[in-house]
């Protein structure tokens, strides 16, 4: 991931440099607001309940802040802010930024957040409740290839990332058969031959 972002693995057919810009001239960014939640509402919550659990658990009727599947999701305060997420559609908490992609794939940017969580993390300030800086996107830079060389580098990420995801609930599987096969052993109900 970080050798294809950042452009020292170059994918084979793209040619052309890749520029250095600063997340502002790629993005236009609106603050999520505090969202009334509604049972029944019209809009998802995107909120740290989607967050923590990667289901829908809250609606609501407040279309002021919408993302689309094509903008990236920053979450902006809290414990976890510098975490990005995308593909999903909703009502914009308070708690998150909405980027919306102009000259940028949404994925490319963000498996680039995703990369430097951390460092962006490090970045926040706030004796409360750590925010990310209201300058982060003026100074946060980013390189840049072609738009089409962002796409491809998106959908290799992709790829992995759910094949990741598949041999995770394979993993998961393989653990509770484990489990319940040891609890037939220790308590004797299945004998094992020697």
């Amino acid at each position: 991931m970080q050798r294809l972002l950042t452009g020292k693995v170059r994918l084979p057919g793209f040619k052309g440099d890749w520029k250095e810009v600063s997340l502002d001239k790629v993005v236009k960014k609106t603050k999520g607001q505090a969202l009334v939640y509604v049972e029944g509402g019209k809009y998802p919550a995107i909120d740290m309940d989607y967050i923590e659990t990667g289901s829908f658990r809250n609606y609501s009727n407040d279309a002021t802040v919408i993302a689309k599947k094509t903008d990236v999701l920053l979450l902006w305060d809290g414990s976890r802010a510098g975490k990005a997420i995308t593909g999903v559609e909703g009502s914009v908490g308070s708690t998150f930024v909405k980027l919306e992609c102009k000259h940028i794939n949404n994925v490319f940017l963000q498996k680039h957040l995703e990369m430097n969580e951390a460092k962006i993390r490090r970045l926040c300030e706030g004796s409360g409740i750590p925010h990310v800086p209201k300058d982060f996107l003026h100074y946060y830079k980013i390189n840049l290839p072609s738009i089409e060389e962002q796409k491809a580098i998106a959908q290799i990420l992709d790829c992995i990332d759910r094949e990741i995801e598949m041999n995770e609930k394979e993993l998961n599987k393989l653990k509770q058969q484990k489990k319940g096969l040891m609890q037939l052993l220790l308590t004797g109900k299945v004998r094992v031959k020697c």
